[in-house]
C-alpha cells in the first residue's frame, strides 16, 4: 500500500526521464522513489491526443512532488509532434502494462515502487475522452480525472456519451472553465449521467475559455492541487482531501473563482485515513 497523503512531504525533488522499454512515453517521479514506500500511479494524455506533453509539465511535475508517478504519453523518438499521429486508450493501457511490468521486474529501478492497486487515469480534452473510454474498459482503473474535456467532442449527442458514460463505474473528477469553455457542457452532461452512487466532482472556473483553462500556467497550478486533492480521495481514501475539495480545492482559494459540485464522495474516505 502506498503511504497516506497526509504523512508524506508533498514537495518532493523530482526528475522526468523516458520510460525505460517503452518508447514515446515520459515518467515523473520523485526522485527517490525509496522515500515514501510504493507509489500511486497517474497515467497521463495530452490535449488534442497528441504526442507532446511539455504543455502540461507545470502540472505533471507538481503531481510528480506530491508524491505521485506520472506516465505521460509524448513523442516517439525521431518523429515530429503532428496533429496527425493521434493517441488513443490503447495508449493509456500501454503505460498501465509498463507500470505493472516495471513493478515486478526482478532488479529492476521500479522494481516494488508502484502500488499497481492504486492506478487513476487522467487527460486534457481529447485526452479527457481517452481517459474515459479507458475507465470504463479496464478494471485497473480506480478513479479518472479530466481536465476541460468530458466523453465525447462538444457536437455529439447525448446518446453518444450515454455510451461511454455507462461503462464507467469508477469515481471521476472534472475541472472546467466557464461558459466559455467549450468541454463545459459536455462535462456537466458527464456528471449527471454517471449511475447513482458514483462519487463525481465537478470544478468550474468564473472565466476561461478551453485553451486558457487547459494550458495556462496559472491555471494549471490551480488544477494540480485540484488533481492531488482528487488523486489522495479516491486512491487513498483521505479525509482531509475531501474536505478541500468542497472547501478549499487549490489551497489558496479565491472567493469567485471557483465553483464546485460534489456526490458521493463521502463513500470514498477510508475510516483509517
Amino acid at each position: 500500500m502506498a503511504l497516506q497523503p497526509s504523512a508524506i512531504e508533498r514537495s518532493l525533488p523530482i526528475v522526468v526521464e523516458a520510460a525505460q522499454d517503452l518508447p514515446g512515453y515520459n515518467v515523473y517521479r520523485p526522485t527517490d522513489l525509496s522515500a515514501i514506500g510504493r507509489h500511486s500511479v497517474v497515467v497521463w494524455a495530452n490535449g488534442g491526443c497528441v504526442r507532446h506533453d511539455a504543455t502540461w509539465r507545470p502540472l505533471l511535475e507538481r503531481w510528480a512532488a506530491a508524491g505521485f508517478v506520472v506516465v505521460a504519453i509524448t513523442q516517439l523518438p525521431g518523429r515530429e509532434v503532428t496533429l496527425e499521429d493521434r493517441t488513443t486508450a490503447a495508449d493509456q493501457a500501454k503505460a498501465i502494462d509498463w507500470a505493472l511490468a516495471q513493478d515486478a521486474r526482478i532488479g529492476g529501478p521500479y522494481q516494488g515502487r508502484f502500488d499497481v492497486d492504486q492506478i487513476a487515469v487522467a487527460g486534457n480534452s481529447c485526452g479527457g475522452i481517452t481517459s474515459l473510454v479507458l475507465a470504463g474498459t479496464d478494471p485497473r482503473v480506480r478513479g479518472a480525472f479530466v481536465l476541460s474535456g468530458s466523453s465525447v467532442g462538444p457536437t455529439a449527442t447525448r446518446d453518444q456519451a450515454t455510451e461511454v458514460i455507462d461503462k464507467v463505474t469508477q469515481p471521476v473528477g472534472f475541472v472546467v472553465g466557464g461558459a466559455e469553455d467549450v468541454a463545459s457542457a459536455q462535462a456537466s452532461q458527464d456528471y449527471d449521467l454517471l449511475a447513482v452512487g458514483i462519487p463525481a466532482y465537478l470544478a468550474r472556473r468564473a472565466a476561461g475559455d478551453h485553451l486558457t483553462v487547459s494550458t495556462d500556467p496559472g491555471i494549471l497550478a490551480d488544477v494540480a492541487e485540484i488533481g492531488i486533492n482528487w488523486f489522495d480521495l479516491v486512491l487513498s481514501g483521505n479525509e482531509t482531501a475531501r474536505r478541500n475539495l468542497t472547501e478549499n480545492p487549490c489551497g489558496s482559494f479565491k472567493s469567485g473563482t471557483w465553483s464546485v459540485e460534489a456526490k458521493h464522495l463521502d463513500s470514498l474516505v477510508r475510516t483509517a485515513s
